[in-house]
């Protein structure tokens, strides 16, 4: 955890958590029972991210409907969005990792052993 907290420049207050966050369900999977993975934590952040993106819209775009408020905001927390998103941050130098795996000693990253891993 302390690597990955040194390339971030923030110290996490709970680690648990943190481990719970970076675990994906194949790595809790084989750890039978060991670790929890981070698909409860998934679906709560999808929900805050949803609402966050409703209350935008509502907020600012008054003249919509419901229809097209619904709409739009299935368009901007859909997976291929979130992925421009990621790749458009990536052209400014932010790196972003699709999926982390905790393993008993190291972070392995699925997707991209880029810079923030190490």
């Amino acid at each position: 955890m302390t690597t990955l907290e040194e390339k971030l420049g923030y110290e996490f207050r709970d680690p648990a958590l943190l481990e719970n966050a970076l675990t994906h369900s194949s790595c809790a999977n084989e750890s039978r029972g060991r670790l929890q993975s981070n698909e409860r934590l998934e679906f709560l952040g999808d929900s805050i991210l949803g609402m966050v993106v409703a209350d935008h819209l509502y907020r600012n775009h008054p003249d919509l409907p419901e229809g097209e408020l619904t709409r739009t905001r299935a368009a901007l927390v859909c997976e291929d969005s979130l992925v421009e998103v990621a790749e458009a941050l990536r052209t400014i130098g932010v790196r972003l990792v699709d999926h982390i795996v905790v393993a008993d000693r190291d972070f392995v990253s699925m997707a991209d052993s880029g810079d923030l891993l190490g």
